[in-house]
C-alpha cells in the first residue's frame, strides 16, 4: 500500500503532487505551474532552469564554468525571489469549500463553518457510510448515515490552533481523507476569564469578604444576620451540595443582595496536592468533569433561586493550576482566589496545629496585614460552616467589619471590585 504523503507547508493536507525540482510533496494551493511543470515556487524554478542550461556542460573548463554560473545564479535568485508567504487556508472560515470523491459520492460542503466557539461540518452522504472526524490527532466524532442525506457534525473548538480532518468510511473500502481544515480560535472573553484574580490594585479603601459554602451550614445564619446588621454585601461561593442540602438558606442568601460564586457540585479534589504537594492534575479530572461540576451546580442553584451565579468560581480546596483554570473559564468562570495573608484560616478545627487561630488571633493577623501591607483591593476567606466545637469564627465577624470600618474600610463583592479599577 503506496504510504499517503502530507504538503511540505500544510502537514495536516494530503499532497498528491510533488516539486518537479526538489520532489517535495505539495497541496493544491501550495503548486506553481511553470513551463509545464509543477514546483514549489520561483526558487526550485530558477534553480531548475538554470540546471537545465549547464547540464549539458562536460570539460574541466566546462565544469569550471559551471561552478561560476551556479554563484552566478544563487545570486540571481536571491535578487529575483522575493519572499513568498505560505498559502494559507482561508475556506471553511467564510466562503465555500466542495469535495466529491466519486468513488462513494460523499460530499462535503460548507459554509461560515465556524459558530462561536463551535465548528460544524456538513456532509452529504449514501447510506450506510461512516464519518469520522479528528482533532489535533485525535478521533473525536464518528457517525454513521442510516439513509443517504446530509449529517451535521459538530466540535467545539479549543483556543489556538485547531487541526480537523475529516475521513469518511464505506464497507469494503479503505478511509479515505476527505478534507482538512485548520482554525485558530482566539476568545478575548476566555482570555479575560482565563486570570485569575487574588486581589485588585486600587487606591482606594475597598475590601471584599467572601465565604465558602461547601456542606456544613452551622454559622450560616448567624454569618447572614452580622452582615445584614452591618449592612455588608460579599460574594459567596456555593457547592450544589450545599445548595442541595440548604435551600432556605440560599433563599435567604440571594434575597439579602450578596453576589454568588460557583465553588463546584461536590467539592472534588482536582490536582495532587493533597497525595504528594504536587500541583498536577489528576487522572480523572478533565474538562469534561469541570464543566459537568460548574454547569450542574449552576442549574441546582438556578432551580433553587431563579438566578444564576455570577460568572466568577472558587476551586475546592484552592486546587487549581492554569490547565484546570482554562477549563473553566472556557465553561464560562473567572477563578477568585484570596489575597496572601487574607486566609483566616476559620476552617482549622484541630487546636494543635500550627496554623489554628483563635478567634482574638484572627481579628489580630487582619489587622496586622492591614497595619503593614494594607487591605487596598484585598480577597478575605472565610466559610459559612465550621467543624470547631469551640472558638467559632463567625462570632468575631462583627468585631472585623467594625475595626475595619474605622479605618476608613468600604466592604464590597469580588464583582464590584473587580469593576473598582
Amino acid at each position: 500500500m503506496k504510504k499517503k504523503q502530507f504538503c511540505k507547508n500544510h502537514p495536516d493536507r494530503a499532497a498528491h503532487r510533488k516539486c518537479y525540482y526538489c520532489k517535495a510533496p505539495l497541496c493544491t494551493d501550495c503548486q506553481h505551474h511553470y513551463e509545464k511543470h509543477i514546483f514549489c515556487g520561483k526558487k526550485c524554478y530558477y534553480s531548475w532552469k538554470i540546471a537545465t542550461l549547464v547540464r549539458p556542460l562536460k570539460s574541466y573548463k566546462q565544469l569550471t564554468w559551471f561552478i561560476l554560473i551556479l554563484l552566478i545564479s544563487d545570486l540571481l535568485i536571491i535578487l529575483l525571489l522575493k519572499h513568498e508567504p505560505i498559502p494559507q487556508k482561508e475556506a471553511g472560515l467564510s466562503g465555500q469549500i466542495v469535495t466529491d470523491t466519486s468513488a462513494n459520492k460523499v460530499s462535503f460542503k460548507s459554509n461560515e463553518l465556524v459558530q462561536g466557539n463551535e465548528i460544524v461540518f456538513k456532509v452529504t452522504v449514501p447510506e450506510n457510510h461512516l464519518i469520522a472526524l479528528a482533532r489535533n490527532g485525535q478521533f473525536i466524532k464518528t457517525v454513521i448515515s442510516s439513509r443517504s442525506g446530509q449529517i451535521e457534525i459538530k466540535s467545539s473548538l479549543d483556543l489556538g490552533r485547531n487541526s480537523f480532518k475529516l475521513f469518511t468510511f464505506s464497507e469494503g473500502e479503505k478511509p479515505e481523507l476527505l478534507d482538512s481544515i485548520s482554525v485558530n480560535y482566539f476568545s478575548r472573553r476566555v482570555k479575560y476569564l482565563e486570570l485569575p484574580v487574588y486581589q485588585v490594585n486600587t487606591g482606594k479603601k475597598l475590601v471584599a469578604l467572601t465565604f465558602d459554602g461547601g456542606s456544613l451550614d452551622n454559622g450560616t445564619i448567624d454569618i447572614l444576620d452580622t452582615l445584614k446588621k452591618y449592612d455588608v454585601k460579599c460574594t459567596m461561593f456555593l457547592t450544589g451540595n450545599f445548595i442541595r442540602h440548604y435551600p432556605q438558606l440560599v433563599k435567604r442568601i440571594v434575597s439579602d443582595g450578596h453576589e454568588t460564586g460557583n465553588h463546584s457540585y461536590s467539592h472534588p479534589h482536582l490536582t495532587q496536592l493533597e497525595i504528594n504537594g504536587g500541583n498536577e492534575t489528576l487522572d480523572n479530572v478533565t474538562y469534561a468533569l469541570i464543566d459537568k461540576q460548574l454547569s450542574r451546580a449552576d442549574s441546582i442553584f438556578n432551580k433553587v433561586s431563579g438566578k444564576h451565579f455570577a460568572p466568577l468560581w472558587r476551586a475546592p480546596y484552592g486546587e487549581f493550576n492554569n490547565e484546570i483554570i482554562r477549563w473553566a473559564a472556557l465553561a464560562g468562570y473567572k477563578h477568585i482566589g484570596w489575597s496572601d495573608k487574607c486566609d483566616t484560616w476559620d476552617w482549622v478545627a484541630d487546636t494543635t496545629s500550627s496554623i489554628y487561630r483563635k478567634n482574638v488571633e484572627i481579628l489580630a493577623r487582619l489587622l496586622m496585614v492591614e497595619d503593614k501591607y494594607g487591605l487596598n483591593g484585598k480577597i478575605i476567606l472565610m466559610h459559612l460552616g465550621t467543624e470547631r466545637s469551640r472558638e467559632i469564627p463567625y462570632k468575631i465577624l462583627g468585631e472585623i467589619i467594625r475595626k475595619l470600618r474605622q479605618r476608613g474600610y468600604h466592604f464590597v463583592t469580588v464583582s464590584e471590585l473587580i469593576n473598582s479599577k
